[in-house]
């Protein structure tokens, strides 16, 4: 299968690849390890097709969010190209690959169900400082779903980090 044939790979010499977790129309997403690191969990977003806007759509994000240090929105790492030994399916070679912290939690719809009215507000104003913040550094986020919100608890409530930018859906199972 796809997924099979991905697994297990290492990518840029650094990356080890392990689940294919997500898809769009513009990037293909997996949960891979930074053997580099100590093994850090990662995610990849891969460019789909190599359409000249497309990569400028992933430089434009890259150039915004890797300056952007806030609580509320996953941390890019940073942006590479795949080089001719990095192959994978539905991955056009040299494609742009944008890396990311994975983050623990479930998507907000699915958090917020059941869940005491005070927790959800909470979790609604912090939302709401993420957004200012990417407004602030002029990134206007083009995807605001629920499932691009994910959730977890803390011994200081629940906390939740916006993942994504428009560029990809990730399935239910998070991003951890």
């Amino acid at each position: 299968s796809m997924a099979e044939s991905a697994e297990n790979k290492r990518l840029l010499g650094r990356y080890q690849l392990s689940d294919r977790i997500g898809e769009g129309g513009s990037a293909v997403v997996y949960r891979a390890h930074d053997t580099w690191l100590g093994h850090q969990p990662v995610v990849l977003k891969l460019q789909r097709e190599s359409q000249e806007d497309l990569t400028g759509h992933l430089r434009r994000e890259y150039a915004l969010l890797i300056r952007l240090r806030h609580p509320h929105i996953v941390r890019v790492r940073e942006l590479a190209h795949l080089s001719a030994e990095d192959r994978l399916p539905d991955v056009p070679s040299e494609a742009l690959c944008l890396i990311e912290d994975s983050v623990p939690g479930e998507p907000l719809h699915e958090w917020a169900e059941g869940r005491a009215i005070g927790d959800v507000a909470a979790v609604g104003a912090q939302i709401a400082a993420a957004l200012a913040a990417l407004h602030a550094a002029g990134v206007r986020h083009g995807d605001l779903r629920p499932d691009n919100i994910l959730v977890h608890e803390t011994p200081h409530g629940p906390h939740d980090t916006l993942i994504d930018f428009g560029l990809s859906s990730r399935s239910s199972s998070g991003n951890t």
